[in-house]
């Protein structure tokens, strides 16, 4: 675990919590599932704590207006 902490505090300079938040979930999900195989016997940072203060936004999504413009732009490059 201390790995990980000395991880975060590395990474928290270069990345956004959100982005540190991503990476550790997908890491801790390939490990949940490494001891879901028996791979391993146990989860070597299950206790790891995520970033604190997450500030995550909702998905935009495009009208379809704003798609047809886009499709306008490259007809040749959407194929339905």
């Amino acid at each position: 675990m201390r790995e990980v902490d000395a991880w975060k505090r590395r990474r928290s300079t270069e990345l956004s919590p959100e982005t540190i938040t991503k990476h550790l979930r997908t890491l801790k999900a390939m490990l949940n599932r490494a001891v879901e195989w028996d791979l391993i016997e146990a989860h070597p940072c299950a206790k790891a704590r995520l970033p604190k203060n997450l500030v995550s936004k909702p998905p935009t999504y495009y009208t379809r207006d704003e798609m047809q413009a886009i499709y306008r732009c490259a007809p040749d490059r959407f194929v339905w």
